[in-house]
């Protein structure tokens, strides 16, 4: 889980900075740490379970927004 926030955390700067969108293709194990990580253990039941996950989350000043998650 560390690895996958310092990614996210690495993107987000990036997109804040240059002020864009930025869309993630990755594994369903990802999505599930992502969402573990930033929104809590039961957000993140059932995210990835079947290796394929679909996470739609926004990023602003004050951090990461969830918007979605299968």
């Amino acid at each position: 889980r560390r690895r996958v926030g310092d990614a996210f955390e690495a993107l987000a700067r990036s997109a804040r900075h240059r002020e864009e969108r930025v869309l993630v293709v990755t594994h369903g194990l990802v999505c599930n740490a992502f969402v573990h990580l930033y929104f809590g253990a039961a957000e993140a039941e059932g995210v990835g379970a079947r290796n394929a996950s679909l996470t739609i989350a926004e990023c602003d000043e004050a951090g990461w927004r969830l918007i979605d998650r299968t």
